[in-house]
């Protein structure tokens, strides 16, 4: 599928004729890839600040952007 915005929605028939269609969903394509961001958590980063280490054994971190 194309990337863009679409809007989907179903109508169904029962035996007697009757129809119904569902209020309409609204869909966003967007297949542009971005690159994940991973870092220390808050409070993981031990010793001097900022400078992304760790003498943490099993270190937690926060990832963005998957």
């Amino acid at each position: 599928m194309a990337d863009g915005s679409y809007t989907f929605t179903v109508t169904v028939t029962d035996v007697a004729g009757n129809q119904q269609t569902s209020a309409p969903l609204k869909v966003t394509i967007d297949g542009t890839l971005t690159t994940p961001v991973i870092e220390l958590a808050a409070g993981e980063d031990s010793g001097t600040v900022g400078d992304r280490l760790t003498n943490h054994d099993r270190p937690v971190f926060d990832i963005r952007q998957v």
